[in-house]
């Protein structure tokens, strides 16, 4: 099967998932729908404000309160940190896809048994590379973004799978948002792109098919010789604008300053 009429089939069966998911019966707060709705439609980027139906921002919203209702651990997560990093539809500039409604379906079943937050992560980081024969290619971003294109052409860069993982873990309740650098500070330079979870109140970094939190190629060398600020610092995107934001810094796209992040790089110096 070619990888555009893949795509066509994702989307048919994210049609599939829309239609039933209105039936799954967990309950959730109706002050925290409308919240999920204003908050989603306050910081939209004006890209996404011109292309997405109140249809697609009420599906979003209710089926990432089904999640977080469906189990104490994901309904124990600070409802701030439920808005900005398992509500949101998008992490940065990749296309558009309607992931949700087929993520919760696939997904929220592999996350029954979990007791924590860990738990989840790994049971959704130990299985979605395999259950869709996602492999590592790089220098395939911008053009390999988004969850759909990454499940169709079953590769993606560090970015693609990042902006995966972060989307799958969303969909089934686990906080979750991609942290990347434009350039490592080091004769090689480079960049890279990989997952933190929100786990006990703290931001543990990992990366896909990493079933652990704090150990990884990148840490400690290189990610302690990072500096702050855009040349070789270490950024969290946000879905959020805030006083004092600055934006995500893409190396596929170095002018685009659309994006909101944070700079995290004291938590990884320090």
């Amino acid at each position: 099967m070619q990888p555009h009429s893949t795509i066509v089939v994702l989307l048919a069966l994210t049609l599939c998932c829309c239609c039933c998911c209105g039936s799954v019966g967990t309950a959730f707060p109706a002050d925290e729908f409308e919240r999920s709705l204003d908050f989603l439609r306050t910081y939209m980027t004006p890209r996404d404000q011109i292309s997405f139906l109140p249809q697609f921002v009420n599906e979003t919203a209710s089926l990432a309160l089904t999640a977080r209702y469906s189990s104490s651990w994901a309904a124990s997560v600070p409802f701030d940190v439920f808005l900005e990093n398992v509500l949101p539809f998008c992490v940065v500039n990749e296309p558009r896809d309607n992931w949700r409604p087929l993520f919760f379906k696939t997904l929220l079943p592999l996350v029954e048994s979990a007791t924590s937050i860990t738990d989840a992560f790994r049971l959704v980081n130990g299985a979605v590379w395999t259950m869709w024969g996602i492999a590592f290619q790089s220098e395939s971003t911008p053009e390999v973004m988004a969850p759909f294109e990454t499940m169709a052409y079953h590769y993606a860069s560090c970015t693609g799978q990042a902006i995966l993982l972060v989307d799958a873990l969303r969909a089934v309740g686990v906080p979750a948002r991609m942290t990347g650098t434009m350039c490592w500070n080091t004769p090689q330079g480079g960049n890279h792109d990989w997952v933190e979870v929100w786990v006990d109140g703290y931001w543990s970094f990992t990366e896909p098919q990493n079933l652990e939190f704090n150990n990884t190629w990148f840490y400690p060398y290189p990610a302690t010789n990072a500096t702050p600020g855009y040349a070789h610092g270490i950024f969290a995107a946000t879905y959020k604008y805030q006083p004092g934001n600055v934006h995500f810094p893409m190396s596929w796209a170095p002018l685009d300053s659309t994006y909101h992040g944070i700079d995290v790089t004291l938590a990884y110096i320090n």
